[in-house]
């Protein structure tokens, strides 16, 4: 393709393997990886924002804030997409995982109204924390 490696990895799960670069003209280039949930948890975090902000868009306008529901214990080292459904609760935007979050779980995509992203220095969310949640809608 003849583009420039901006990174290659990222300490994301799922979604290590993802590439960008510039390619010849200045075009983005993204490289997404080959496990169905990851390509779409990369797509989501990475190439849907650049997307809207070449179009003159707020990529923050796809966030909210919400509180998780359960505990979560994240990977080491790693920032963690935890696919979530979403329900107004009294105090805002609740967040409840999908069910199983290996990267292999296609299905923890079906009820997934979002991504909540923890950060690579957090290693345990507890109920109630905030978590800031990327949209799975265009809208």
């Amino acid at each position: 393709l003849g583009a420039e490696e901006v990174f290659w990895r990222v300490a994301l799960r799922p979604g290590k393997p993802t590439y960008f670069g510039i390619g010849p003209g200045g075009k983005p280039v993204f490289g997404l990886p080959g496990n169905p949930v990851s390509a779409m948890v990369t797509f989501l975090l990475f190439a849907r924002p650049a997307l809207i902000a070449m179009q003159g868009g707020d990529p923050a306008s796809h966030r909210v804030e919400a509180a998780l529901t359960e505990r979560y214990e994240t990977v080491a080292g790693r920032a963690e997409a935890i696919r979530v459904g979403l329900e107004a609760g009294r105090g805002g935007w609740e967040a409840t995982p999908t069910g199983p979050q290996g990267s292999h779980v296609l299905t923890s995509m079906i009820g997934a109204d979002g991504l909540a992203v923890v950060p690579t220095e957090v290693d345990v969310v507890e109920a109630g924390d905030p978590v800031t949640v990327e949209l799975l809608g265009w809208g």
